[in-house]
C-alpha cells in the first residue's frame, strides 16, 4: 500500500536482522522468492545456482546450472563453500553471495535490487519469467513413516526421487516432496506443477500416502 501511494520503485522488507529480503514491486505487487532468486542471479552475473529441495522448478528452466540441498540457507552455504556453485538463496529470502560472504546478506541484496530496479520496472522483470501452481501443506506424523511413505510414492512411478531431505519425487510436469517437520510432529508437504488441477492431485495424492 506505501509503495502505491507514494510512487515507489520498490519496496523492501527485511527480517530483525537483515539476512532476508523479500520484495515488491512498482505496483506494489510480492515478488516471489524464486522469481527473485532468478533476478539476483543474473545481477551478479551467476551461471550456478545453489537452492534447496523446495524451490521451484523454474530455476533450472532458465539455463542455470543447479545443485539442490536440504532446506535450510546453512546447507545452501555449505555447498557453495564447497564450490557449488556461485550465488545461492532459498525462497524464503536467504540470499547468499560467495563472492562476499557465506552468509546470508540481505542489504547487500537490497542494494543488487535497487540497482535492478534502474534499469527496468521490477513489475515487467518479474512478469517475464514463467510461475507455476504450488502448494505447501502439512499432515500429522513423523519421520518413523517416512519408509512407508517412500514405498507408496514409488507407486506413482516418478521419474526421479531425491532422498536429500525427505522425499522428492519428480514427474515430468511437476513434482512433490515430503518431508518431517524438524520442529513439530508434522510432515510437510510442497507441490508444484504445470497446472493447478495436476497440483491438486499430487497433493491428495501425497496426503492420502502420509494418512495411510
Amino acid at each position: 500500500q506505501t509503495v502505491r501511494s507514494v510512487g515507489a520503485d520498490i519496496g523492501l522488507a527485511h527480517d530483525a536482522d537483515a539476512d532476508r529480503l523479500t520484495i515488491v514491486d512498482d505496483t506494489g505487487m510480492f515478488v516471489p522468492g524464486d522469481k527473485l532468486m532468478v533476478l539476483l542471479a543474473r545481477e551478479v552475473g551467476a551461471k550456478s545456482i545453489v537452492t534447496t529441495v523446495d524451490a521451484s522448478m523454474s530455476i533450472e528452466e532458465q539455463g542455470f546450472n543447479t545443485a539442490r540441498t536440504r532446506v535450510g540457507d546453512a546447507y545452501v552455504s555449505e555447498e557453495l563453500k564447497k564450490g557449488g556453485g556461485d550465488f545461492g538463496g532459498e525462497p524464503c529470502g536467504a540470499w547468499v553471495f560467495p563472492s562476499v560472504s557465506y552468509c546470508p546478506d540481505g542489504i547487500y541484496a537490497a542494494a543488487l535490487v535497487a540497482r535492478l530496479a534502474t534499469k527496468e520496472k521490477l513489475s515487467v522483470q518479474a512478469a517475464s519469467l514463467p510461475s507455476y501452481p504450488m502448494r505447501r501443506g502439512n499432515a500429522r506424523g513423523d519421520k518413523s513413516l517416512m519408509g512407508r511413505i517412500e514405498q507408496e510414492l514409488l507407486r506413482l512411478d516418478p521419474i526421479s526421487l531425491s532422498r536429500d531431505d525427505g522425499l522428492r519425487a519428480g514427474f515430468a510436469d511437476g513434482w512433490l516432496l515430503v518431508r518431517p517437520s524438524g520442529t513439530e510432529p508434522k510432515i510437510r508437504i510442497t507441490v508444484e506443477a504445470k497446472t493447478v488441477r495436476r497440483v491438486e492431485t499430487l497433493y491428495d495424492k501425497a496426503l492420502a500416502v502420509i494418512k495411510g
